[in-house]
């Protein structure tokens, strides 16, 4: 199963029409996203998987989906270092 993430609770998210701001509350730390990250955190809702935004991003972008989903890792990893995104736990019945 691929996997899933939110963002941190103490995060919040401004989106422009070609980029976004996310605030880390804790700090006030501001971090500026170009026009692909801002796709990415859009769909980062906690119930999209990363294979179902890169087949989004891949078909925005007109990437190859392996492609836009290393870029979508690589965003994470340094999202989930700074604290700004969290993985979902899921609970399966």
């Amino acid at each position: 199963m691929d996997e899933i993430f939110n963002f941190s609770p103490q995060v919040v998210l401004e989106s422009f029409d070609d980029s976004a701001l996310v605030l880390r509350l804790k700090d006030r730390h501001l971090f500026e996203l170009n026009q692909t990250a801002r796709e990415i955190l859009i769909r980062t809702n906690g119930q999209l998987s990363i294979e179902q935004i890169a087949n989004k991003i891949a078909q925005i972008y007109q990437l190859d989906p392996l492609e836009a989903r290393q870029d979508i890792l690589t965003l994470y990893e340094y999202l989930l270092n700074e604290g700004i995104i969290k993985k979902v736990n899921l609970i399966h019945e």
